[in-house]
């Protein structure tokens, strides 16, 4: 056989490195593209009134569709399709089907609520599914971690300024029906302060990181009591105690991790606990507990009771209850009851037990699967932890309004949801090596 000299050796193998070749980008790049335009379409659809109107709930659907299409093209780039699956989404997309049967057999009773219900529904899930794909990337789990509390902050600041220049106006331009109820940029300050829930754990998490900078715990931790203070100046009932309750949450998951940071954690705590006793003492937020049931919320619930004995396995349709509640209402008035003000009867007279019993199993696989990557540790501990921290927040807040028809603060549940049970580090590498094995 011949063979080649060492020079014609060097000439070739010179040739071989410097001959073009096909470009794959590293997933993480990818994943921050893709965590970005999550993020973007999470911030609007908060600032847009908690896309409470059709414009801005049908923007929020078309953007998480671009979205989805978005990363089929990067996925087409990286010339291979990698999807992440967790427990999650199995019992979402059951619940997903069950308002999709709603529709196809017009088992509702108002079948263009339902369907509104079905699209609103389809985004959430869309936005969940993506944050899986991304937040699994080290670059895009800190993009999540850092900004969600840098818009939380901004926009509690923005709340706090609107309310002390207040016109009637939000944003100081638009007039809403009832201007006496609106808190930043939402229509109703109980739907604000059910935001801010979400959001301000993510800022006391980076207060109380050893490794943060100082500078950078001190801005987030200025930032938790912006968005604390916030919360008690709605004087929204739900949200303080859903906020107390996170604490009480987090204080136990932080608790062996705080360390020698202890001065720093109870300055933090300190702080909180001042600002919030002053404005209890002078915004009359005592005064607001005192009225706990005065309102015919009592009544509700146990008309909602009732209501699902007619339709017990899949509910009267999703978006519904407003509209078929007046038959069933059992005290006289003139007023609109626009919701049930607990999220869970709603939900199971709308969607009946089978929606019920899909929803009951997503929210336990959530805190199962978080609570045991908590204990993990791991790089992405403190962002599962803020998430689940958040989702904990809106499900107390959940029993006595109702933050889940809001489709903004929706989008957020379902987006928190997936950081606090995105997979392990080692199930991305490991599906990237077997499908690098088959190629």
């Amino acid at each position: 056989m011949p063979t080649l000299s060492r020079e014609s050796q060097q000439v070739a193998r010179k040739r071989t490195n410097n001959a073009p070749r096909s470009y794959t980008a590293p997933a993480g790049d990818f994943s921050v593209i893709l965590g970005i335009g999550i993020l973007l379409v999470l911030f609007c659809a908060a600032l847009a009134f908690g896309s409470v109107e059709e414009w801005s709930y049908g923007l929020l659907e078309f953007a998480s569709a671009a979205l989805l299409a978005l990363w089929g093209i990067l996925q087409a780039f990286r010339k291979r399709v990698i999807v992440l699956w967790s427990g999650i989404l199995l019992p979402a997309f059951c619940f997903w089907a069950i308002l999709g049967i709603q529709v196809l057999q017009q088992r509702t009773s108002y079948l263009y609520l339902t369907k509104v219900g079905f699209l609103q529904f389809t985004a959430f899930g869309i936005l969940m599914f993506l944050t899986l794909q991304a937040a699994t990337s080290d670059n895009a789990a800190n993009l999540f971690l850092h900004a969600i509390p840098i818009f939380g902050g901004m926009v509690a600041t923005f709340a706090i300024l609107q309310m002390l220049s207040y016109n009637g106006r939000i944003y100081w331009i638009l007039k809403p029906q009832y201007s006496d109820w609106v808190f930043g940029p939402y229509v109703n300050r109980n739907h604000y302060a059910g935001l801010m829930e979400m959001l301000v754990p993510f800022a006391i998490v980076i207060a109380t990181w050893r490794k943060a900078d100082q500078s950078v715990r001190l801005w987030m931790g200025g930032a938790a009591v912006i968005m604390a203070a916030s919360i008690f100046l709605t004087q929204s009932r739900g949200g303080i105690s859903a906020f107390a309750i996170e604490l009480v949450f987090l204080i136990v998951v932080l608790r062996r991790r705080v360390g020698t940071r202890v001065v720093s954690f109870v300055g933090i705590g300190a702080a909180l606990t001042l600002v919030l006793i002053y404005i209890a003492a002078t915004h009359n937020v005592l005064s607001r507990f005192a009225t706990v049931g005065s309102e015919n919320r009592v009544q509700i619930v146990r008309d909602g009771l009732k209501m699902i004995h007619v339709h017990p396995y899949l509910g009267f349709g999703m978006g519904t209850f407003a509209t078929v509640y007046p038959q069933y209402r059992g005290y006289v008035s003139h007023l609109v009851t626009n919701a049930a003000h607990n999220d869970y009867l709603q939900f199971l007279v709308e969607t009946g037990w089978l929606g019920f019993a899909a929803g009951t199993a997503f929210v336990l696989l959530v805190f199962a699967i978080g609570l045991a990557r908590i204990r993990k540790g791991g790089p992405h501990r403190n962002l599962r932890t803020a998430a689940l921290a958040g989702c904990l927040a809106i499900l107390v807040h959940s029993a006595v309004d109702f933050n889940m028809q809001i489709p903004a603060n929706a989008a957020w549940f379902f987006v928190l949801a997936a950081l606090a049970a995105v997979p392990a580090e080692s199930t991305v590498t490991t599906a990237d090596q077997r499908l690098t094995s088959k190629r």
